[in-house]
């Protein structure tokens, strides 16, 4: 893994005011500075981007004092690929809520390969990188305190560390492939050899076929024998089936033109009867001569009224129409003003109120100013709280490191005396050890291990004031965090005011402007002088619908009795038709009667003659259906095929239905052949 960039925001000790962290161009770092500057948070940030594991002991202890949320964005390249990771956490309650995201670069932007959860996605970091927590510790990150962890692992932890670093698990993997290639390769042999045991048993049943196929042959010649035979009869059959054929088309066409016969009596007498109906109605019309002629009359004097009347309604509309909207924009008029009246009353009376309010609110102005400077200063002094605070964790860590190592120290300096007494030899110079040089050598371990404790004691008090400093700056920080939650209600506070004191200044300013607008609206109101211009055309448009003199309800009236009089004109209509075609009624009626005659001589005729073809035809219907049924037309051309299935086939096509036509009169040769079902 070869890190790109690293960008922190609210993480420890970082603000989200910095730049990002670009490792490219960079083979060997070291990172210096005092203590509580960040250097073991930047390897804290890559940790946690990666695995969700840090020094703290929670998640949120991470996050910047005095922030909600942080954020780690981490970017780096492994086998040729360049992954980005994103991790976030933000405070909302007691649990709090993660963010994992993990993307690779493709086609100059990055994919994203986030699972379903924060869970599943650190699982598939895991994976890419073929490294976890515990490996990186132990191998590329070494903790401060930690430096023994390898050793201090167990057998089984120091074995699972290495397998990881060495790839030891690809060698499982590529033995897993060999043993599922294996279990195919002998699945399909298994397969193989069943279908060799079928093809086997075919083989086996040649015999048995060959003689069912010469059995079937010799069938074949049999049958090809019959079907010669049927075939001649068939002959027979077919020229007695045509001449009876050719009667029975006499016989339909004749039928044919006695239908078109009969469709015709129908037809002409329907005609006749229609034309004396007509005839009777004519009749009926010119004896109502008189009647309709006088309503005509007074059909187009009531028409010629109704158009003078229209021609008057044509005019009076747009003239009505143009005094409605000359009434309408009045009243629209009218309503404006009231509405502009009420408005501005509105208005005074907010100005009023606002004006009297104008010296409370330079008051409070004054009140609210003094509070946000103060805020500004306990802003100030929280920030240097925070920073104050980080340097003393970062000191106090620090110390508790050396610590532990002094400690450890003592621990050996210990067993060192302790295993004084049996050594024999000095382990500095290798030389015989008598009692004053073991004197010596224990007076140097017992200033040694003075100093250590001393120094080990002077670490402790200074990690013990380091804290509580931190427990008194931390209760500080939350008085001044406390304090500044009233920031924002303070800055609202204060805009409010300054908005509101401007709306006062400017209300004062239009007070007069606005009595005096409200005077000249009412005045206009009370006096009924506003749109003057609608006023004179109103009145030229009421005079002209006068002069006019147009009437709607004679309109209406007139209107009524056109439409009760609208079926004159058909009436009249009728009265002319009836004066001309009543002559020319009656030589159709006379036609028509002789036509119907001729057609019922006609169709007499025919009945006689479908009578004597019937006489002629020895066959029913029913038999003629079994003939055709024995013989298709397609085997009157076609001779039998010489194949076994085609004979068949045949065979059965030409079979006679004796059973059901032994009625029929049969040619000699088919009756001996004595045909069966």
């Amino acid at each position: 893994m070869i890190p790109l960039t690293l960008n922190v925001r609210n993480f420890m000790s970082y603000t989200d005011v910095h730049e990002p962290l670009s490792f490219e161009g960079i083979h060997v770092a070291v990172l210096t500075g005092d203590n509580g500057h960040g250097k073991s948070a930047l390897l804290d940030a890559i940790t946690w981007v990666l695995w969700g594991r840090a020094r703290a002991r929670s998640v949120d202890e991470l996050i910047h004092t005095g922030a909600s949320e942080m954020e780690v964005e981490f970017e780096f390249i492994l086998d040729e690929h360049q992954y980005r990771v994103i991790r976030k956490r933000q405070r909302r309650g007691k649990s709090g809520y993660s963010d994992l995201q993990f993307a690779v670069l493709s086609d100059g932007g990055y994919k994203p390969l986030t699972e379903r959860s924060v869970a599943e996605t650190e699982r598939l970091i895991e994976r890419t990188l073929r490294m976890s927590f515990e490996t990186f510790t132990n191998s590329s990150f070494i903790q401060q305190g930690r430096a023994d962890t390898f050793t201090t692992n167990s057998p089984a932890e120091r074995k699972r560390i290495l397998a990881e670093i060495l790839e030891l698990g690809y060698y499982d993997e590529l033995e897993g492939r060999a043993k599922e290639r294996f279990k195919s390769r002998e699945a399909q042999l298994g397969d193989e050899r069943r279908l060799e045991e079928g093809w086997a048993a075919e083989i086996a049943r040649k015999p048995e076929i060959q003689a069912e196929l010469d059995r079937l042959r010799v069938q074949l010649a049999t049958l090809e024998t019959q079907v010669g035979l049927l075939d001649e009869q068939a002959t027979l059959a077919r020229d007695r089936v045509a001449h009876l054929e050719s009667l029975q088309q006499q016989v339909e066409e004749t039928e044919a033109r006695l239908q078109r016969f009969s469709e015709d009596l129908a037809r002409i007498a329907t005609t006749l009867g229609e034309r004396r109906s007509l005839r009777t109605q004519a009749q009926a019309v010119l004896a109502r001569a008189a009647e309709v002629e006088t309503a005509g009359a007074e059909l187009d004097a009531v028409r010629a009224e109704l158009e003078l009347t229209t021609q008057k309604q044509h005019e009076f509309l747009p003239l009505e129409r143009a005094r409605e909207a000359a009434m309408r924009t009045l009243a629209a008029e009218q309503a404006r003003l009231e509405g502009e009246v009420a408005q501005r009353e509105r208005r005074l009376a907010e100005v009023r109120q606002a004006c009297a309010r104008l010296p409370a609110l330079q008051v409070e102005l004054r009140r609210v100013q003094q509070e946000a400077k103060v805020l500004s200063q306990v802003e100030a002094q929280h920030g240097e709280l925070q920073t104050v605070v980080g340097r003393a964790r970062e000191e106090a860590a620090e110390k508790r490191t050396i610590n532990a190592q002094l400690k450890k120290e003592m621990f050996t300096l210990r067993e060192q005396m302790n295993e004084l007494e049996q050594l024999s030899t000095c382990p500095t110079c290798r030389r015989a050890m008598d009692a004053d040089h073991k004197q010596r050598l224990r007076n140097e371990y017992v200033a040694q291990g003075t100093r250590l404790r001393d120094e080990f004691r002077a670490f402790e008090a200074v990690c013990r004031d380091l804290d509580a400093t931190v427990v008194r700056d931390e209760g500080l920080l939350a008085d001044a965090a406390k304090a500044l939650q009233e920031r924002e209600a303070i800055h609202r506070r204060l805009a409010l005011t300054e908005s509101q004191l401007t709306q006062a200044d400017e209300a004062r300013r239009q007070l007069d402007v606005l009595q005096a607008e409200l005077g000249e609206r009412q005045r206009a109101l009370k006096d009924q002088n506003f749109a003057p211009e609608e006023r004179t055309r109103l009145a030229r448009l009421e005079k002209r619908i006068a002069m006019l003199g147009y009437d709607d309800r004679r309109h209406l009236s007139l209107r009524t009795r056109a439409a009760e009089l609208a079926g004159v004109d058909r009436e009249r209509q009728l009265l002319e038709q009836a004066r001309l075609s009543a002559e020319h009624l009656d030589a159709q009626i006379a036609e028509l009667a002789a036509n119907l005659q001729r057609l019922e001589e006609e169709c007499a005729a025919d009945e006689q003659r479908v009578g004597q073809l019937r006489a002629q035809t020895p066959i029913g219907p029913a038999t003629k259906s079994a003939i055709n049924a024995c013989l298709p037309r397609a085997s009157w051309t076609t001779a039998p095929s010489s194949s076994a299935s085609s004979a068949r086939a045949w065979r059965a096509r030409t079979r006679c239905a004796a059973s059901r036509a032994s009625t029929a009169t049969w040619p000699t040769p088919l009756a001996a052949a004595g045909c069966r079902r």
